[in-house]
């Protein structure tokens, strides 16, 4: 009887190695399963290049994007700044480290101050601000970037002029 007692619990054993093997299978499929949906998950997820701010989201949950596709405006963390066009007649005399006042578009009263941090190292055609891109107009600029020192003072984004002190 004992023998047979034995025997039972070596076939009860048997089954459970087997029912062992069979879920050690599936969770290697379970396994598989997740990665695949990862890799999908990963192929669908949008990293900004570094740490910084979403401006703009031009586009919508669930929207279809093409590799390289433009979704919105980002600003990278680091200083403010301010862009501007030299005009040619100037453009020789913009130095990195000049500094500079920050006045509303068509206003007199000074927002803030900046410093030249940037200088183009060519001319480029006048368009970057111009209200009326059919204008023919000869004029070349050089582009020069001024780093705002009180940034909360000005809305990103907005017009502004920027007068640079030439020595």
């Amino acid at each position: 009887s004992s023998q047979y007692v034995v025997q039972d619990i070596l076939k009860q054993i048997e089954i459970q190695q087997a029912t062992i093997h069979q879920q050690q299978v599936k969770l290697k499929e379970f396994k598989a399963d997740v990665n695949y949906f990862q890799t999908i998950e990963n192929k669908k997820l949008i990293k900004a290049p570094s740490n910084g701010t979403l401006l703009s989201l031009d586009v919508k949950s669930g929207q279809f994007l093409n590799f390289g596709q433009l979704i919105g405006d980002f600003a990278p963390d680091g200083p403010v700044m301010a862009l501007t066009e030299i005009d040619e007649l100037y453009a020789d005399k913009i130095k990195i480290g000049q500094k500079a006042v920050i006045k509303r578009q068509g206003k007199n009263e000074v927002i803030t101050t900046g410093t030249v941090k940037l200088t183009s190292p060519y001319l480029q055609k006048k368009s970057l601000f111009s209200d009326n891109p059919s204008a023919l107009e000869d004029r070349r600029v050089r582009e020069v970037r001024v780093q705002i020192d009180e940034p909360e003072k000005v809305l990103i984004g907005s017009r502004v002029e920027c007068i640079i002190y030439i020595d």
